[in-house]
């Protein structure tokens, strides 16, 4: 969304682009390493140990009276409230032994998505763009749909793409002009091939229709 929306930029009638992505708060994102994979390291096996550092690992559960109270380990406060204590964090692996985090992942810095819309269980983000003036709507959207969408589905396999708003209406308006119009030539044919007798004479009358118009 954000490299169709900076194609756009490129259009001087184009304004107010919104890429339909609103970043959402700091994350940070873990890339497993191949030496996890000689260790017999997963990416659930290093998730899991991270969240019990973080959130707590259940030890045990105690009952006091009615309530039945859970007891979490985890790491000290002082050594959750920075990522940089990542850089010092052991785990364990599956056959007891211990290495250290950063030396079976990558740390990547990003943004969580604020919310995603999903239609039929695909993801859908919606990228919009206001157009003065509007004629000029029909000139950039044929530039769009013949060359910088194409261009993206074959660097994104699977990417699917529809138009919404002011042109989805205009290609259901123009749908249902060439639906009436069709629908008008059947009964005049007919109208024709009654009193006529004929199926061949209706045609050759209709077919002088757009000179009529001329």
């Amino acid at each position: 969304s954000a490299e169709l929306a900076a194609a756009l930029e490129y259009f001087p009638n184009a304004i107010d682009i919104d890429d339909g992505f609103s970043a959402g708060k700091q994350q940070v994102d873990f890339k497993v390493r191949p030496e996890a994979q000689s260790l017999n390291l997963r990416a659930a096996d290093i998730a899991r140990q991270l969240r019990q550092s973080y959130y707590g690992a259940e030890a045990l559960r105690q009952q006091r009276g009615r309530n039945e109270v859970k007891v979490m380990v985890r790491l000290p406060l002082e050594e959750r409230i920075s990522e940089f204590h990542l850089e010092e964090m052991i785990l364990r692996t599956p056959d007891g032994g211990e290495v250290p985090l950063m030396e079976v992942i990558t740390l990547e810095r990003g943004r969580a998505d604020t919310s995603i819309e999903r239609r039929n269980g695909r993801r859908v983000i919606t990228v919009s763009a206001d157009v003065r003036p509007r004629s000029q709507a029909v000139q950039i959207m044929e530039s769009v749909d013949k060359d910088i969408l194409p261009e993206l589905s074959v660097r994104y396999p699977g990417l699917s793409y529809s138009y919404e708003g002011r042109q989805a209406d205009r290609k259901e308006s123009i749908q249902a002009l060439l639906r009436g119009l069709m629908i008008a030539l059947i009964i005049i044919y007919a109208m024709l091939a009654i009193p006529l007798n004929s199926y061949i004479q209706p045609l050759i009358i209709m077919l002088a229709i757009p000179f009529g118009l001329v």
